[in-house]
């Protein structure tokens, strides 16, 4: 495993907690924890950071909506506080973390289309003062097919587009119809708008530093067939054993020629 970890992405996996527990101490001791486990696998540092967020995910979902809401029930005046875990995660993945999708239904073992529905209903639920960003009025031949449950509009401003050459596509488009512009736009203000309460929610004390030492704590492992023959020789050498039994050898040799040179 490289051990070689970027600060800003134990800074992001801090920040991820946040959407799961108010309570920072709650949040620190669930991150420590998971990390220290995870960092056990001999994986990459992303991937390692992937096992952990799993691990507080499922932690949030063992205590269940009832226990979760009895640990965040001073902030359930919050409308972000009573969406469920993987909602929460999930936005905060893209709108603080800026997530892949593939990286997002990586950590969740779900599909693009079920993790796109998912994220477009929490959003919704998320600005329910904002005007509801219904489907373009008017649809020309060349305008996109709108899913309610989870329109073009998302991938677009999630920097999800299949191509750029879709992107490029869908740019001249929106120069040429009105419809799909004003449609865009409704999409974007519900979009800022549940990345501000994003912000708020996941600001606050950070402890990456300790995350850090907990990081650097973890052994280094190398799969063996990684492993050099020094490195392997070293390993060997290691085994409380093996230099016992090699000065065993070297006497017994010596002894061996010993006896020899008096025949």
């Amino acid at each position: 495993m490289n051990k070689e970890i970027d600060q800003q992405d134990l800074v992001l996996f801090s920040k991820l907690s946040r959407s799961l527990w108010v309570d920072l101490n709650d949040c620190e001791k669930g991150s420590s924890e998971a990390l220290a486990v995870a960092g056990l696998m001999n994986l990459t540092p992303e991937r390692t950071l992937d096992k952990a967020i799993q691990a507080l995910l499922e932690r949030a979902n063992l205590e269940g909506m009832a226990g979760n809401s009895r640990k965040n029930q001073t902030s359930l005046l919050q409308c972000f506080f009573r969406l469920t875990p993987e909602e929460r995660l999930s936005l905060a993945a893209l709108h603080v973390a800026r997530w892949s999708y593939q990286r997002l239904t990586r950590v969740l073992n779900t599909d693009e289309d079920s993790l796109q529905e998912l994220v477009w209903a929490a959003r919704l639920q998320l600005s329910l003062s904002q005007t509801y960003p219904t489907g373009p009025s008017t649809r020309g031949v060349n305008c996109l097919s709108y899913d309610m449950r989870k329109p073009w509009t998302q991938r677009f401003l999630d920097d999800e587009l299949s191509s750029k050459g879709e992107l490029i596509r869908l740019q001249r488009h929106l120069v040429e119809c009105e419809s799909c512009l004003k449609l865009l736009n409704r999409c974007r203000d519900l979009y800022f708008k549940v990345d501000r309460e994003l912000m708020k929610i996941v600001e606050g004390p950070d402890f990456s530093q300790g995350l850090k030492r907990i990081w650097d704590q973890i052994p280094d492992q190398v799969p063996l067939a990684q492993q050099s023959f020094r490195g392997s020789l070293k390993a060997l050498w290691r085994q409380p054993d093996i230099p016992w039994l090699l000065l065993f050898l070297v006497i017994f040799v010596f002894l061996k020629s010993l006896h020899r040179i008096s025949f």
